[in-house]
């Protein structure tokens, strides 16, 4: 003790403030996560890892470019996007998907939930011009109305792929609005090949006579 000096305090104190200055710092940053982990959508953060793995080997397996949003983005959360296998390692050829659309008619928007993806885009866009009402239950206002406004512009039912265009949205790199051109007598699958989407298809259905050359361009597939 006899050579314990005052600089020697000092030195302590400045240790015991740094230790104490880190205690904090760990103890803050335990309280900030605690809301997360109590909160019901960080269930959700466990098995997230596992769900966008299997999304991007189905997809990459279909030649399709999948692009993620980050988790608990809205539109992370909003995408119903599926496909039928319970971990990454039962991913092959054979696994089906099941695909979350945003239609887009004019400034009406309907977002669909578990669209097959061998399904023609034929029959999937079919619903909207069927002049049948088939009584489907749940069926969202947004997808009524938007089926209401497409039923009174529709002039012949059986002209739709002549009188209608599908264009999906180009929204990676900052295109803006360029779009493809989907071919109606494909499956979902077969237009989304080669394609990158992000998180899930963004259709716009646009009448071939109100398309104006030069305001959106196109790419067909």
């Amino acid at each position: 003790m006899k050579d314990f000096n005052e600089t020697n305090l000092v030195s302590d104190l400045h240790l015991l403030e740094d230790t104490s200055r880190k205690v904090r710092v760990v103890s803050d940053a335990k309280s900030d996560v605690s809301p997360l982990i109590n909160n019901p959508s960080y269930a959700t953060l466990r098995c997230n890892n596992n769900v966008l793995a299997k999304l991007k080997k189905a997809a990459t397996l279909r030649n399709i470019d999948l692009r993620l949003c980050p988790f608990l983005s809205t539109r992370r959360r909003a995408n119903s996007t599926h496909c039928t296998c319970r971990t990454v390692y039962q991913v092959n050829d054979r696994t089906k998907m099941y695909w979350h659309i945003k239609w887009i008619y004019g400034s009406l928007e309907y977002e669909e939930r578990s669209v097959f993806e061998d399904l023609l885009l034929t029959d999937i866009i079919a619903k909207f011009f069927d002049l049948l009402d088939l009584g489907e239950p749940n069926q969202s206002p947004n997808f009524l109305l938007m089926r209401s406004k497409i039923r009174e512009d529709c002039q012949d039912r059986d002209t739709i792929s002549s009188d209608y265009k599908i264009l999906m949205r180009v929204e990676d790199q900052g295109h803006g609005s360029i779009s493809h051109e989907l071919d109606m007598s494909l499956s979902l699958l077969g237009n989304l090949r080669g394609k990158t989407v992000v998180e899930h298809p963004v259709l716009d259905i646009v009448r071939c006579k109100d398309f104006v050359n030069g305001k959106d361009s196109i790419s067909s597939i």
